[in-house]
Parts: C-alpha cells; sequence; structure tokens
C-alpha cells in the first residue's frame, strides 16, 4: 500500500476495533476482519491511501468481474475508488467509483474488467481520499476475481426510488414504482431487455405489475425503463419489485432484482428513509433554518411537523422552533407558518436523541390551510444553541430539496456544504384536532431480515425509522437500533482471584483483554470481548522492632498469630506492633481477593512493653513498699533496681527465667522523694519513677 497519512493508511480488524467516535463500522457479512481506512479516528492527510491486491495474470479469460463488498461513508465528501495498472503500479486507471453505503455494507458488487482480459500482470488497487477535510472512512471485504472463457452477459436493475417514503394519503396523486434503470454491465450487448414492475400492498397481495418495452442495450450502456405504476388508494406499506429480464442467459441474476417500499400513511410526508447518517446544526453565534420541500399536489391542513434529533445534555435549556415558507423557482420566500418556540428539556436532550413534535399554525395562528404547490418545511436553530443535530438520511438524495440558510444569508442545498441526502422532517396533515406522534426505542437483531411493526423488512445492520398508527390514530414513531448477521458481539468485564474460565473453555489467569468465541443461535459466531482483572496481591512485610508493616497499600488488613492462625483482635491497619514475643503474618484483601503472608518471627523487647503500658509499678506514690508488674516478658534473668537521682543503688532484686509475666514486690527504706526503678533484662533496660512519702 501507499499513503501520506500518520495512521498506517489501511489496515485489517474486526468492526469494533475500526469504529472510532463518529464512524461506526458495521460487522461484515462473511467473518469478522475486514480492511479498512479510518480518517475519522486521525484527522490526517488521507488524500491518497492505495491499497493494492497482489498482481494477478489475465491471460487466457475472455472477460474478467471483480466482485467485493464495501462500506463507505460520504458524508464529508470522501472518495472511494477502484484503479488497475498494467504496468506494475506507475500508472493507474480509474475502474469505478463508489457511492456511500447507507451505513450497511453494500455486498456482492461487481465490476467488469474486461478491458483487462487476456493480459498477465493485472494489479488492482483501492484508493480513498478524506477530499482534504476531516472525512469518515471505507472498508473492503470478501475481493474476488472470476475470469470466464468467453465475454459475459450481465445486466443489472437498479430502482429509480420514489421522492418520498411516507405520503399522506391525500397527497398522493402520482404512481409508484413507474420508472427504473436497466444497466449493461457485461461486456455484451443485450436484447429485449425488459423491466417487470410488481406492487404488494402490506398483506403481500399484488395490487400491480405491468412490464415496460424491450429495448436492446449496448455493452457498457443502460436504458431508461417505464411502466403506468400505481396510485394508492389507501393507507398501507407498498413494496415495488422490479425485475429485469433480457434473451441472453444472463450470468449473474443476483442483480437482476431490486426492491424499494413507500408508506402511504393517513397524514406524515418524509423525504428520509429512517436511518440517521449524520447528525448536522450550525453551532453556537449562528442562527439557521435547515429544511427541505415538499410538493403538494392537492390542497390540506399541516396542523405540526415532526424531527429527529440529538443536541445533547448541552442543549438543554436551548430553543428551537419551525417554519413554513412559500418556494419560488426552487427556493424559499415568504414565511406563512411557524410553531411556538420549543425550549428543550431533559427528554429532547437524551444521548439516543429525540422524535419531537411541534404544532404549528399560520402567521395569525389561525390553521395553516395550505394550496396545492410546493412548499419549505424548516426547523429553525438559534444562535444560543451549540449544534441541533438534526438527523440526515444519507443514502436518500434528492438533487436541489434540502436547503440550509445561515444567519440570514443566501439559501444553498444541503449537497454544497457536502452533505447530500434528506433531513428526518416530516410534516403532518389533517383536519381538527393534532393527534401528536408518540415515540419509542427498540434494539432487536435478526440473523438475517428483521421486519419491523409496520411490516417493513430490513436485512443490514443500521438505526431505522418505523411509523405504525398509534392509539389515539396518529403516527407511533419506533427508533429501531438493529443488528443483522450471522455473527454477534458481546463484551463482558471480569474480576477474578485466581483465574477465569471463558464460556469456550480457555482458562485465563493473567489481567488482559481476550476476544472468546462460542456458537450462537444464528449458527455462527458469538465474539466475546473479555476484559479480565486477575489482581496481584503484594503480599510483602517489613519489621523494625515489634513492628511489622504490609508492603500493601489501599488495600484491608487482618493481623494474625501463626501459632495458633487466629486474627490478633482489634489489629486490622496496615502496621501492626505486637505485646509478645512471637510469629505473625498479615491476610491481604485487595479488590475482593485475599492472600495471607509468610509469618515473621517478632522479639518484644522492654521498651516496646513500656510502650505499651506493660511495665507498670504500683501504688505510685507509695510509702516505700509498693509492686513492679511485666507482662509479655521472657528472659533467662531480670533484674529490677531502685535508684535515687545521682544514679546511687538503693534496693535490688533478682529474678532467673521468666516466661512471659513477673510480678516483684519492692520495699525500700528511703526519704521521701522521687526515685529510678530500674528493669534489665535481655541486654537492655526499661525505667519508671516512683514518688516515696514519708
Amino acid at each position: 500500500e501507499s499513503t501520506l497519512s500518520t495512521n498506517g493508511g489501511w489496515n485489517t480488524d474486526n468492526a469494533t476495533n475500526a469504529t472510532s467516535a463518529y464512524l461506526p463500522y458495521p460487522a461484515p457479512s462473511n467473518g469478522t476482519t475486514f480492511a479498512f481506512t479510518n480518517d475519522d479516528d486521525c484527522n490526517c492527510d488521507k488524500s491518497a491511501d492505495r491499497m493494492v491486491l497482489p498482481t494477478q495474470s489475465f491471460a487466457g479469460y475472455a472477460d474478467v468481474i471483480l466482485t467485493h463488498d464495501i462500506f463507505h461513508n460520504s458524508t464529508a465528501g470522501d472518495i472511494l475508488t477502484c484503479e488497475v495498472s498494467t504496468d506494475g503500479g506507475t500508472t493507474w486507471t480509474l475502474v469505478n467509483t463508489y457511492a456511500a453505503t447507507a451505513g450497511s455494507w453494500s455486498n456482492g458488487l461487481t465490476v467488469a474488467l474486461t478491458a483487462y482480459a487476456g493480459m498477465p500482470a493485472v494489479t488492482i488497487s483501492f484508493v480513498y481520499n478524506d477530499a482534504g477535510v476531516w472525512g469518515y472512512g471505507s472498508g473492503v471485504d470478501d475481493i474476488q476475481l472470476e475470469g470466464f472463457s468467453a465475454p459475459i452477459v450481465d445486466v443489472a436493475m437498479t430502482t429509480t426510488n420514489a421522492e418520498y417514503t411516507l405520503i399522506p394519503l391525500s397527497q398522493a396523486g402520482s404512481p409508484i414504482g413507474s420508472t427504473g434503470m436497466i444497466y449493461n454491465i457485461g461486456a455484451v450487448d443485450v436484447t429485449n431487455a425488459t423491466m417487470t414492475v410488481n406492487i404488494f400492498d402490506g398483506l403481500a397481495a399484488n395490487v400491480y405489475s405491468g412490464s415496460s418495452t424491450p429495448g436492446a442495450i449496448l455493452a457498457g450502456d443502460s436504458l431508461a425503463a417505464s411502466v403506468a405504476g400505481y396510485t394508492p388508494l389507501a393507507v398501507d406499506v407498498y413494496t415495488v419489485e422490479q425485475v429485469v429480464t433480457i434473451t441472453e442467459a444472463d450470468v449473474n441474476i443476483m442483480n437482476d432484482t431490486s426492491y424499494y417500499t413507500v408508506a402511504v400513511t393517513d397524514s406524515t410526508f418524509a423525504r428520509d428513509n429512517g436511518t440517521v447518517s449524520n447528525l448536522l446544526g450550525v453551532g453556537t453565534g449562528s442562527t439557521a433554518n435547515i429544511g427541505q420541500l415538499y410538493a403538494m399536489p392537492n390542497a390540506d391542513t399541516m396542523t405540526s411537523v415532526s424531527f429527529f434529533f440529538a443536541p445533547g445534555t448541552d442543549a438543554l435549556g436551548d430553543t428551537v422552533s419551525v417554519a413554513i415558507f412559500d418556494v419560488a423557482g426552487g427556493l424559499p420566500t415568504t414565511q406563512i407558518g411557524q410553531s411556538a418556540e420549543h425550549v428543550l428539556g431533559v427528554a429532547d436532550t437524551v444521548a439516543a436523541g429525540n422524535f419531537l413534535t411541534l404544532s404549528v399554525t399560520d402567521m395569525l395562528s389561525a390553521p395553516l390551510v395550505l394550496a396545492a404547490g410546493t412548499y419549505y418545511v424548516a426547523v429553525q436553530e438559534y444562535d444560543n444553541m451549540d449544534n441541533m443535530a438534526l438527523a440526515l438520511s444519507g443514502q436518500i438524495y434528492t438533487p436541489g430539496a434540502a436547503l440550509i440558510n445561515i444567519s440570514g444569508g443566501a439559501y444553498a442545498t444541503s449537497e454544497s456544504f457536502g452533505f447530500p441526502g434528506a433531513y428526518i422532517i416530516r410534516p403532518n396533515y389533517g383536519p381538527g384536532p393534532i393527534c401528536l406522534e408518540s415515540t419509542s426505542t427498540i434494539t432487536a437483531a435478526s440473523c438475517a431480515v428483521y421486519t419491523a411493526p409496520s411490516g417493513a423488512t430490513y436485512s443490514t445492520t443500521g438505526m431505522y425509522m418505523d411509523t405504525i398508527p398509534n392509539a389515539c390514530g396518529g403516527d407511533s414513531v419506533i427508533t429501531i437500533n438493529l443488528t443483522i448477521g450471522a455473527n454477534s458481539t458481546a463484551t463482558v468485564n471480569v474480576t477474578e482471584c485466581v483465574s477465569y474460565t471463558a464460556p469456550s473453555g480457555a482458562v485465563y489467569n493473567t489481567t488482559g483483554m481476550y476476544m472468546d468465541t462460542i456458537a450462537n443461535s444464528c449458527a455462527g459466531d458469538s465474539i466475546i470481548t473479555i476484559n479480565l482483572t486477575v489482581p496481584v496481591l503484594d503480599l510483602s512485610v517489613s519489621n523494625v522492632g515489634a513492628t511489622i508493616t504490609a508492603g500493601a497499600s489501599g488495600s484491608t488488613y487482618q493481623w494474625i498469630d501463626c501459632a495458633t492462625l487466629s486474627p490478633v483482635a482489634g489489629e486490622t491497619g496496615q502496621s501492626f506492633t505486637a505485646t509478645a514475643d512471637g510469629s505473625y503474618a498479615v491476610i491481604v484483601t485487595t479488590s475482593g481477593c485475599s492472600d495471607t503472608s509468610a509469618c515473621t518471627a517478632v522479639t518484644v523487647g522492654l521498651n516496646e512493653l513500656l510502650a505499651n503500658d506493660l511495665l507498670e509499678v504500683y501504688p505510685n506514690p507509695s510509702n516505700g513498699e509498693f509492686t513492679v508488674g511485666v507482662q509479655g516478658l521472657v528472659a533467662n534473668e531480670v533484674i529490677i533496681e531502685v535508684l535515687d537521682f545521682s544514679g546511687r543503688v538503693v534496693g535490688t532484686r533478682k529474678f532467673n527465667n521468666v516466661n512471659g509475666q513477673l510480678t516483684a514486690s519492692m520495699n525500700v527504706n528511703v526519704d521521701a522523694g522521687s526515685y529510678l526503678v530500674r528493669v534489665t533484662a535481655n541486654g537492655e533496660s526499661a525505667t519508671k519513677t516512683v514518688v516515696i512519702s514519708k
């Protein structure tokens, strides 16, 4: 490969590790690892990230087809191309430029390499270009080359999607399914290319069938096909199936059929396809109208406008509103409708976003009755808002329909800012009281195809907006976070004291991140990321005299007597001072895991006994008769002396073989005053003062 970037250009990994803050990579359909380049992650120079495949010989083939899967986010104007070289990479020829892939993988894409059939050395590369901005990224997977001994025949059916995805029944005046494009992507001219259209209602009943006039298509050319189509008569979800047939034998029938759906609602217009590919706003200090055009073939009353946005908690207390304008020459002119200003509350600023519906009236607060015509419906961002984050469906696109006005300037198309697509802004119609939309969010997963509550089906991972009637006759808008595929992923965080046995049976005994794979219910792989913590306990100790200190900090402690293995009552600190000779250890507990140190032998001296009030003289004062008591002392010989302050010994006693406790009676006949009692044992002495009174 070659690159100008600082993060290595193209890489290979799974979807979890490839994903960055604003570029979520979905898992590919085949396996888990794929090639990718991520400009969102580095914001570096990715204007020439070239991934070069091994050179292939096409000698002996009359035709060659490149088949592959693509993920491409072009929201910021990112460009992904396929290029071919026949001179070892000195020069490259463009053979394909890729469209964006709607937040999911486009699988089984084909590129005809007929022009290179028969050549002995053909090198293929994929080139990502961030267009000089902070872009997003692309992925490539499942690359296959297929050679043919004779030129191939292959046509593909491409749908000309309806301009609107949701149409109020009152505005359903134009037929659906009436047009499509047939592309000859093979190397042979074809004849009698015909588009057959079948349209089904929500109960899968066929409500329309028709075929276009057959036509011939030269290799590499296309044919615009048309039929009468179907004008919906009732609220329902309609599925349009378009199939191409030719006289010749088509080598790839997988691309001969295309589908799309159109939902006819009781009240709602929409251009978006329910997939959120970007969140847009202009930022603090600027105002904006962000919206799109709606063509109404029939008069109706607009009662409210719904839109999806995710401004985040920073927008709590900020303001938004809706505005409706007349349109002339494709551009907004006079404002004719409005909503009240809406101050964002907690429900509006949740991280997952919110579907907000605002009632609208004309400029005099009367019902907004609209004649047949085209109108601009916009959400207004105020200058105190950091970013409105209005949702955009980037893969459904009518040029010139989405328009932006910033701080009162001229209107410009959304695509001119590098954001082609349709905003999730949906005007609602109908007489009488307004039944506001209700919203909900669900997380769903399916092995292959997921059927939404409305009956719509989805076969790729993504976020979708589904609409069904709610209890009051309005729309219930459901945000579906959908995961499709045989493979699934999960993450677990585990703390174990010694070792951890993963679901697959693998055993790990050190802290780290591990990938474990088991079979899931879809007969695929369940890939589990295990974040494992195995605490390493510090069992070291140090001692100075009779004081022992545990090396572990920030833990809990229990000191024990090694002779009995029983806890030393009350000794739960990091340090412990023994009051008797013996051997001691500490039980250290860290992160819920416990272990015991080695035993440490301690000999307790007189000074430790003195410090712990285990050497005492009583009664004090006395008349010359008093007792010296020592606890916890072990010595072969103990000498007790009474001295005056000149150092003269005025009384003495000696004891042999003291083992634990000594009680010595002393009787001195001296003048009243203060005297020192000195106890000597094991080579050290300790003193206390006694007062003699007469």
